[in-house]
């Protein structure tokens, strides 16, 4: 039995619009289904396309006629076909759709405020990567219903045919190389070395291939390997290399209300800036934090330090570290 997971993944968040403007002192930012950086909502398209085309690949693996296979392509198609009309209307700079929420973060309460077109600008650049992940999506099925409705393919200087083959065909003689680029990639560090990496084993790749009478740049096996790379180079250019933020080690050790205290005094104290001198939000300043302490994001942090605001002792933990200060005094 096929599954679709990957797909209501993918197609959901292409067919979200959830807009937040929020005042950060002066200045507004601009949330798009909880992104607030376009490069960093482009990586996660980009892994949502790729387990996508994972999962579709999968389940072309099990069905197990031809007539099966056309009929999933092209309803699947048809699902990006209805997304790609949706997002034409929106991808002009006078975008006033009925999911835009305005917030004012002085108060934490939803207010209207004025907007300028810079941020219809950016809202429209937040669109046309939805459109173009599915314009990009729409071309790969579009390519394995060639590829399924090819009974053979042409060797490379020879008469001969490669009879009854298709796209599958290609994975199966490309699996052990796959494989070994998985387990490899693991051991790399670095956005870039892992992009120099897939680069040299995609050109030994090809050598191989075109020896054997097939064309890696001709395979549904190039748009695996340029969708990874894509993804690679979107987390170099944006600074998102998942093996680096991990790799400081460190775990937080206390609750979560201590941490959210913690990053409420920081922010509100301005100790923490970016490298540029930019100052930081306090949601990018969370982000930054439970990237360096390996932690779970928090999905409701402003409303848990509303809270704490309420509580008895709204300061309780750093009271606690302000004691272990002055014990570290009388020590010395």
């Amino acid at each position: 039995m096929i599954t679709e997971n990957s797909f209501l993944l993918l197609t959901t968040e292409l067919s979200k619009a959830i807009v937040q403007f929020e005042k950060e002192e002066k200045d507004y930012k601009v949330y798009f289904n909880e992104h607030v950086c376009l490069n960093g909502y482009k990586c996660h398209l980009n892994k949502l396309q790729i387990d996508f085309v994972n999962e579709l690949r999968t389940n072309l693996r099990i069905l197990k006629t031809q007539g099966e296979v056309q009929m999933y392509l092209v309803t699947t198609i048809r699902i990006f076909e209805l997304i790609k009309s949706q997002l034409q209307s929106n991808t002009q700079s006078n975008y006033s759709g009925p999911n835009i929420k305005m917030v004012s973060k002085s108060n934490n309460e939803i207010s209207c405020i004025n907007t300028g077109p810079e941020e219809f600008i950016q809202l429209e650049k937040y669109f046309h990567a939805q459109y173009e992940v599915v314009i990009d999506s729409i071309d790969v099925i579009k390519t394995c219903q060639r590829e399924n409705n090819s009974s053979s393919r042409k060797k490379s200087g020879k008469k001969n045919r490669r009879e009854n083959k298709s796209w599958k065909d290609d994975f199966k003689e490309c699996f052990p190389v796959l494989m070994k680029m998985k387990d490899e990639l693991r051991e790399i560090t670095s956005a870039f070395d892992k992009i120099e990496y897939l680069k040299e084993e995609k050109r030994n790749l090809a050598r191989d291939l075109k020896m054997k009478g097939i064309d890696l740049y001709d395979s549904p096996v190039n748009l695996f390997l340029e969708s990874k790379l894509e993804t690679y180079k979107e987390m170099l250019l944006h600074g998102n290399d998942s093996k680096k933020r991990s790799s400081s080690g460190l775990t937080w050790n206390k609750s979560k209300t201590d941490f959210l205290e913690l990053i409420a005094a920081l922010h509100r104290c301005k100790a923490v800036k970016m490298n540029s001198g930019d100052p930081l939000s306090r949601k990018e300043l969370i982000q930054k934090f439970e990237e360096f302490l390996n932690m779970e994001p928090f999905k409701d942090a402003d409303s848990r330090i509303v809270k704490l605001q309420g509580r008895n002792s709204p300061n309780s933990f750093l009271l606690k570290l302000l004691e272990e200060m002055d014990c570290v005094l009388i020590e010395k």
